[in-house]
């Protein structure tokens, strides 16, 4: 897993800003991120869980269970297979500046913030309205979040995101989870720009590409930026 090139093949950075960002929303959830000084740089490889490398050496169909079944928490949300399906083939990109461009985009996607609180049992921080983000409760399990989640890992977006959030001490981690209305929007983007492609279904398609821009009314919202389909 990578963070994805632009069309010259490269990917490009902004000068002590936040880079482009890529997120795949499903496979191993991982946050990817990609960070540099240089303005133009060749595809830079994001860490791998050990469970990764694992289902790198397993077929398509058994590393989608591996992933389902291994890499989340029993107290997550348990969704159905169509839904785990979209969550490993969908990737979104973000550009953002800062913390709080990063909370902003979130906020406009109308996604829920979800922080692992060390201790002697498992509990979460969550925090439902990115717009009030002071509002927060302490849950010790998501499941009855009916969304399809990922997880940001990488050091420093969690460091600028959290002070953004007012989140002390900085987690390792912070998930966030997707508002099924969202969800829905993506999936009918994804076939409606599938079809206009002479695709026919969904099972066509190995991969959509999202972009996080923003739209007429300013606020963040996603196109489809791009999709690879099945031989």
């Amino acid at each position: 897993m990578s963070c994805k090139p632009n069309a010259s093949g490269s990917i490009k950075f902004f000068a002590g800003l936040f880079p482009k960002v890529s997120i795949l929303v499903g496979a191993f959830a991982v946050w990817m991120i990609c960070w540099g000084n240089s303005t133009e740089a060749d595809e830079v490889k994001a860490p791998l869980p050990d469970q990764v490398e694992k289902a790198k050496q397993t077929s398509p169909k058994d590393k989608q269970k591996e992933t389902s079944e291994k890499s989340d928490p029993k107290d997550f949300p348990k969704i159905d297979k169509d839904r785990i399906n979209r969550k490993n083939r969908w990737v979104m990109n973000f550009s953002t500046f800062d913390g709080k461009d990063y909370a902003n985009q979130l906020k406009d996607l109308g996604a829920i913030i979800a922080v692992p609180i060390t201790g002697d049992k498992m509990e979460y921080l969550l925090i439902n309205d990115l717009a009030d983000p002071k509002k927060r409760e302490t849950v010790k399990d998501l499941t009855n979040l009916n969304r399809i989640w990922w997880t940001d890992d990488y050091e420093r977006s969690v460091k600028e995101l959290s002070k953004t959030l007012k989140i002390d001490p900085v987690p390792k981690l912070i998930i966030a989870f997707f508002p099924k209305d969202l969800e829905d929007q993506l999936s009918e983007m994804e076939l409606n720009y599938a079809k206009k492609n002479g695709m026919k279904t969904v099972e066509d398609i190995s991969e959509t590409t999202f972009q996080v821009k923003r739209g007429k009314s300013k606020n963040y919202e996603p196109i489809v930026h791009e999709q690879k389909y099945k031989e």
